[in-house]
């Protein structure tokens, strides 16, 4: 006799997956009211799972580095990291613009010369009064270099 136990994790995931799919042919009309409530709150609490495990993840690392030095060689790592991978992303997309040329063809009534365009005051004011706010509301990338910086300058001053 097969216990429930003895079945391996991924075997659930595949017969949730398959559950899902019957479910979803049979009563999926119904439920499609409810699913951007329910998806809203599913991705809210995961965020509020998500974020302090971050947050503590970060802080563990900087404060284990020790150093200014050390912190610098892998703030170094990381920013050359994101410049190698952002390189790369831009290479790939003008290359597969170049190759599918996406719009070609398209009518979307822009203007040739558009007229008032204004400029978006992006000074370390306006950063920093809205970085608690970019923290609260999901974006992590500001959230970690605000991180990493503050937990530098305790690093730096010590």
């Amino acid at each position: 006799m097969v216990r429930a136990r003895d079945y391996t994790l991924t075997i659930w995931i595949f017969a949730g997956f398959i559950l899902g799919i019957i479910a979803g042919t049979t009563i999926g009309k119904e439920v499609i009211p409810f699913a951007g409530t329910l998806a809203q709150i599913f991705l809210r609490l995961l965020r509020m799972a998500i974020m302090p495990l971050i947050i503590t993840s970060i802080v563990s690392a900087v404060v284990q580095v020790g150093t200014a030095y050390g912190l610098g060689r892998i703030g170094l790592r990381t920013f050359g990291y994101y410049i190698l991978t952002s390189l790369l992303a831009i290479f790939t997309g003008q290359v597969l613009v170049n190759i599918f040329k996406p719009g070609a063809g398209a009518e979307i009534g822009l203007q040739a010369n558009p007229e008032n365009i204004e400029i978006i005051d992006k000074g370390l004011v306006k950063y920093c009064s809205t970085l608690f706010l970019k923290i609260l509301s999901g974006r992590w990338q500001t959230g970690m270099s605000f991180l990493l910086f503050f937990f530098r300058s305790f690093l730096v001053i010590s």
